[in-house]
């Protein structure tokens, strides 16, 4: 089935140095650190288009750079860090979410084989039930027969088994 993805919203370098707070040039200056870095920019119409991630990757760079923790660029370093780790985190809770998913199917199986075994049982108490209560009929039945035997027939009964 094909599934449209929803096209993340992008801003252009005006708009991105606007909602940072800086000028254009400081933001070209702040893309070159992060470009150096190994993150990557995408361009629409021959600008570069950037996402909210990069706006709280820079913005995250800002808060580092202006608390003193760095020159721009072991701030971008620290973010990327950061990002890597998120990264990192979000692939292991991918594999959690795969293993739930697993004991999820797991679980699913042991319920459908519990209720088998609860049909099987069931099944078989029915049947024992049944063959209870023909030995119980039986068992009146050959009483009754015998309360209708005369005394001295069912003394001949007793001792010869006849």
């Amino acid at each position: 089935m094909l599934q449209l993805v929803p096209k993340e919203k992008t801003y252009s370098s005006s708009m991105f140095a606007e909602k940072l707070g800086v000028n254009q040039s400081t933001l070209r200056n702040y893309k070159t650190a992060f470009s150096k870095a190994g993150i990557s920019f995408s361009r629409e119409n021959g600008k570069t288009a950037y996402t909210e991630q990069h706006f709280e990757m820079f913005q995250t760079m800002l808060k580092l750079y202006e608390q003193g923790q760095g020159t721009i660029v072991e701030c971008v370093q620290a973010v990327l860090k950061n990002v890597q780790s998120v990264q990192a985190d979000e692939g292991q809770l991918q594999d959690v979410l795969k293993q739930l998913e697993q004991q999820g199917q797991q679980l699913e199986q042991h319920e459908k084989q519990i209720e088998a075994m609860k049909k099987y049982i069931d099944t078989k108490l029915e049947e024992r039930d049944r063959q209870l209560m023909e030995v119980v009929r039986d068992t009146q039945e050959i009483k009754a027969a015998q309360q209708k035997k005369s005394f001295w027939q069912r003394l001949k009964w007793f001792f010869l088994g006849k």
